[in-house]
C-alpha cells in the first residue's frame, strides 16, 4: 500500500467514525425525560412475625404461626411510578393484588405525589388501619456515591448508600439516562431516577421490573390521595396514645414504616 493510499484508508476511517459512532451500550443513548416504571416490593414476613409477634403468646401467637404455616416468606406487591420532569405519582398497581393482613395498616400500601419543581411530596400512608395524609419538603437523605453497578430493568445504574433520619441504612441504585431525580415511595435526591433501593435492617427491596415509554395522565385523576392531614408532630401523639396497646419494639417498627 502506497502512502497516499494508507493517507485515503486513514481519512475514510475517521469520516466513518464520525458518522457511524460506536455505541458502547446496550440502552439507547438518549435521555428520558418521562416514562412508567414497574416496582415489586418484596418484604420478609416470616422477619417481622418472629421479631415483633413470636415472643407473644395467646391470639398473636398462634396468628404468626398460622400465618407462617400458610402463607409464603416474602410479600411481592407492584407498584407503579409514572413520572416526567415536573412530577411524579407512586401507587399501589392492583388493589387486587394485596392482601388484607397485618402488614396492611403499616404503611405497605402507600401513594406518593411528588412535585420536583417546588421541591414537595404528599403521600398517603395507612397507619394503624388509618388513612393519613402527609404533605411535606422532600426529605435529604446523606447519599454518598460508590463505584458499584449493576443492570436493572435494562439500565446501567450506579450504587449509591444513605441514611434515613440518621439511623436506617439504605443502599440504592440509580441511573442517569432516567433524568427526573426521583424514585420509589420517597426516596429520591441521586443524579437520575432509582431503580432499586434495598433497606437491609428492615428486610425490604424496591426493584424496577420493566420501563414503558409514555405516561398516564388519569393516574393522578383515579388516584386522588386521601385521609386525615397530620403533620409529623401530630402523628408523634398518635404514637403516644398508642403505648398502652403496642409493644415499644413494635411500635418503633411502624415509626420507621413512616418515614419512607
Amino acid at each position: 500500500m502506497s502512502l497516499l493510499e494508507k493517507k485515503i484508508y486513514t481519512v475514510l476511517a475517521l469520516l466513518l467514525i464520525f458518522i457511524f459512532p460506536i455505541n458502547s451500550s446496550g440502552q439507547n443513548q438518549s435521555f428520558i425525560e418521562s416514562g412508567s416504571i414497574e416496582f415489586e416490593r418484596s418484604e420478609n414476613v416470616f422477619f417481622y412475625l418472629d421479631s415483633y409477634y413470636g415472643t407473644l403468646e395467646g391470639d398473636m401467637k398462634k396468628y404468626a404461626d398460622e400465618y407462617k404455616n400458610n402463607n409464603p416468606k416474602f410479600k411481592l406487591t407492584s407498584f407503579i411510578l409514572d413520572f416526567d420532569t415536573n412530577e411524579s405519582i407512586f401507587l399501589p398497581k392492583s388493589n387486587s393484588e394485596l392482601k388484607i393482613d397485618f402488614l396492611s395498616q403499616f404503611s405497605s400500601e402507600n401513594k406518593v405525589l411528588v412535585d420536583f419543581k417546588r421541591q414537595t411530596y404528599s403521600a398517603q400512608k395507612n397507619i394503624f388501619g388509618i388513612k393519613y395524609r402527609f404533605n411535606e419538603p422532600i426529605k435529604k437523605i446523606n447519599w454518598k456515591l460508590t463505584g458499584e453497578t449493576r443492570e436493572i430493568a435494562g439500565f446501567l445504574c450506579r450504587r449509591a448508600n444513605g441514611l434515613i433520619a440518621d439511623s436506617i441504612y439504605v443502599v440504592a441504585f440509580y441511573t442517569d439516562q432516567i433524568t427526573p431525580k426521583g424514585g420509589p415511595e420517597s426516596f429520591m435526591g441521586l443524579p437520575g431516577m432509582i431503580l432499586g433501593v434495598a433497606l437491609p435492617n428492615e428486610h425490604i427491596t424496591w426493584f424496577a421490573k420493566r420501563y414503558t415509554p409514555g405516561r398516564d395522565r388519569q393516574l393522578l385523576i383515579r388516584n386522588k390521595l386521601e385521609g386525615k392531614a397530620i403533620t409529623t408532630s401530630e402523628l408523634d401523639e398518635v404514637f403516644k396514645n398508642e403505648r398502652n396497646r403496642r409493644t415499644l419494639n413494635l411500635l418503633n417498627f411502624i415509626k420507621r414504616r413512616t418515614l419512607f
